[in-house]
């Protein structure tokens, strides 16, 4: 910043352009000024989107500035990827046919289980798939989820070895922003 007259010169913008920095002009007398600045700027090949401007604030705001740090920061961080448990089924029993392959004969003990959700099958404490529910049925019906307490049959898609006492865990992946402590 130059000292002698408090302004941003075009150089500065240019590096807090390329290396993505938050710019705060505080007590700007022309938003317009900062916007023009960057419009001339040359970022050589930085991400035009990494760059926020916050212009017009003044000394009256400026308790605010805390709080759109804050803001402005939490949005640059990645949303994280949460696993949330959905249901777990028990194989009870295994079935052949020949146009689906196997299909495991299950009781649903928690929660439920949906058509095409996200599972893992546990042999022995040990997850020996991980994919999803291809098929469910209750009696012969296609159905889209099954409650807890009720019985189905599963195919998992690409996976024809299910066995008796394996337990089916059903679960999604969901996105969360994350927050500043």
């Amino acid at each position: 910043m130059n000292s002698e007259n408090h302004l941003v010169a075009a150089a500065e913008l240019q590096a807090f352009i390329a290396r993505a920095f938050v710019a705060i002009g505080i007590s700007a007398t022309e938003a317009a000024t900062i916007a023009e600045l960057m419009t001339r700027a040359d970022v050589n090949g930085a991400d035009s989107g990494s760059m926020t401007l916050y212009s017009g604030l003044n000394g009256a705001v400026i308790y605010n500035i805390v709080e759109d740090l804050r803001d402005a920061m939490e949005g640059l961080l990645d949303a994280k990827e949460v696993e949330e448990s959905v249901g777990t089924a028990e194989v009870r029993a295994t079935f052949k046919a020949s146009r689906v392959g196997t299909i495991a004969g299950c009781y649903v003990t928690d929660g439920l289980i949906r058509r095409g959700v996200q599972c893992r099958l546990v042999r022995d404490g040990t997850v020996v798939y991980d994919g999803r529910v291809g098929s469910l049925r209750r009696f012969k019906d296609d159905v889209r989820e099954v409650a807890a307490g009720m019985e189905c049959g599963i195919v998992l898609e690409n996976y024809p070895d299910p066995k008796e006492g394996d337990v089916i865990e059903a679960y999604e992946i969901k996105q969360v922003e994350q927050t500043l402590g």
